[in-house]
């Protein structure tokens, strides 16, 4: 059973991961080895709507396959903690190579620390894809804790565009990198500097629109979609559940150590304090 879960909201490359983290190095706490894709786009994904968005509503789930996703997420949540006192190093990766030890010890050490399982976990999420999925995780969890995280515009849509361009490569082999998780359908958009076929990030409504446009406007667009999503749907959610994360604020916990700013920002919800995150603010 998942018990107050910390779900992290963010556009894409807004620093979520490093977020996540820090805070995964929490020894109560237990997440995913990777990002949600494998069980939320299941039977969410946009395919089933001809590719119209990442958006899923509250209506759009049934108290069945509610379930069956609440069953999955503990199923397969791990905690690096139980068994490797000091993981971080295993969550440290930039190249290719460092990456892909790094996927490998996560799961080796995750399927271990499986076996000791609590009946109750209070579990970590973080897809930035959520911010268009924030009503069905709301019906999934109830009593969820929303943190999140945004960027200053001009740096994130800067990340983002040298994100759409990315590759990794093998020798004389390259490969786009974020696209694993993409959908084969920006060639649709015919842009003026980018021809791959795959999206990248989030589907965010109206990219139609975009059709002839650039990289750069596709970057912007999905920074404004994700932001604006999260904004109009916390004014729906209770205000003690929704907190927001500056970048700058992330900053400064990262210049104390890694277990420092997990402590810091989760302790007083584990014990049932009323008060707000540190250095955030309600929305």
């Amino acid at each position: 059973m998942i018990s107050k879960p910390i779900i992290i909201l963010g556009a894409p490359r807004s620093g979520t991961t490093i977020l996540q983290r820090c805070l995964a190095l929490h020894p109560d706490i237990w997440h995913l080895p990777g990002e949600s894709h494998a069980i939320l786009e299941g039977p969410f994904h946009p395919r089933h709507s001809e590719y119209e968005s990442n958006r899923v509503t509250a209506d759009d789930v049934n108290e069945g396959v509610a379930e069956q996703l609440r069953r999955r997420f503990y199923r397969l949540a791990i905690n690096l903690n139980t068994v490797w006192a000091t993981p971080a190093p295993l969550l440290a990766a930039n190249t290719l190579s460092e990456r892909a030890f790094s996927k490998l010890a996560v799961y080796a050490v995750g399927k271990v620390s499986q076996l000791n399982k609590p009946e109750v976990i209070r579990f970590l999420e973080k897809t930035p894809k959520n911010t268009l999925r924030i009503p069905m995780l709301t019906r999934l969890f109830p009593d969820a804790l929303y943190v999140w995280l945004k960027r200053r515009a001009a740096n994130n849509i800067d990340s983002l565009i040298a994100a759409w361009y990315a590759e990794d490569k093998i020798g004389l082999i390259s490969r786009q990198r974020y696209a694993q998780a993409g959908y084969p359908i920006t060639d649709r958009l015919e842009l003026v500097d980018y021809h791959g076929k795959w999206w990248k990030f989030a589907l965010v409504p109206g990219w139609r629109n975009l059709k002839g446009k650039t990289i750069a406007d596709v970057a912007t667009w999905q920074y404004y979609q994700c932001n604006s999503y999260v904004i109009r749907i916390s004014q729906a959610l209770i205000a003690a559940k929704f907190f927001l994360f500056g970048m700058r604020i992330l900053c400064g916990f990262l210049q104390k150590s890694y277990a420092t700013s997990a402590n810091g920002l989760i302790y007083p919800h584990l014990a049932g304090s009323s008060k707000t995150l540190p250095g955030t603010y309600h929305v």
